[in-house]
């Protein structure tokens, strides 16, 4: 991924409205699910950290990441400890973590069946494992292919994939709701429009208080979604745990 996308995310931060309704929607499926904060936890695919503040509300944090750039910045904003590795050769031992985040990572990865099993193996029992994915392959453009997104997922094709690397779906819902018919008009529009030359992020300042209002609307569809359920969205947050292993 380009460097500047990670810049612009950096700069953005928590406080940014994409964010902030990332952590209802994950929150809301946490506390459904009934985890208590104790034991550590892995950002896997941290990216710049921006995530590292609140999931240091469920355990002791540890962020792991391939790129350098996004390490640095990570670095710069969290004494979190920071590993940079890829999913083939993730340097934990076992039954480690009690949680282990996959946020907007696995569409970026060759191989996300091979992550999710090495995810499985280094959860401990009763671990969990939270996900989000870009959804719907209709609503791919050249804008995917910039952030080097390999795939978009369906639910049932999360669910599948999950269930064979040795997981028990929970709950799997949509969010981002009120993006979903904006972005269906962006990507018909991009299949007409040549990509920039010079990379450009979606990322950008939404001055107040359309942020803070924006974000506001996403805890709605969090709520809404973790209890009730949405019918699409632009994105997919699953919760699983590992399959119990049978002595016999």
């Amino acid at each position: 991924m380009e460097a500047e996308i990670f810049r612009n995310m950096d700069a953005e931060g928590q406080n940014y409205w994409w964010y902030r309704g990332k952590k209802g929607f994950v929150r809301g499926l946490l506390h459904r699910a009934g985890l208590q904060p104790s034991g550590r936890v892995l950002d896997l695919g941290c990216g710049t950290g921006t995530l590292f503040e609140f999931l240091e509300g469920w355990g002791q944090v540890v962020g792991m990441e391939l790129s350098r750039d996004a390490l640095i910045l990570a670095k710069s904003r969290s004494d979190v400890p920071l590993v940079r590795a890829t999913t083939d050769a993730i340097p934990f031992k076992p039954g480690r973590f009690a949680l282990i985040a996959v946020f907007d990572c696995l569409e970026h990865l060759q191989d996300d069946a091979r992550a999710l099993i090495q995810a499985r193996n280094l959860l401990a029992p009763g671990g969990i494992l939270i996900v989000s994915v870009p959804a719907f392959r209709f609503l791919a453009s050249w804008r995917d292919i910039q952030l080097d997104h390999m795939r978009r997922y369906t639910r049932s094709g999360l669910n599948r994939l999950l269930e064979n690397a040795g997981f028990i779906v929970n709950q799997t819902v949509y969010g981002y709701f009120c993006l979903f018919f904006p972005l269906i008009l962006k990507a018909l529009k991009d299949r007409f429009v040549d990509p920039p030359e010079v990379f450009k992020s979606d990322i950008n300042n939404l001055s107040e208080p359309w942020n803070t209002l924006l974000a506001k609307w996403l805890y709605l569809e969090a709520w809404i979604s973790t209890r009730i359920g949405l019918p699409f969205g632009t994105s997919l947050f699953c919760l699983a745990r590992p399959k119990e292993v049978d002595p016999g």
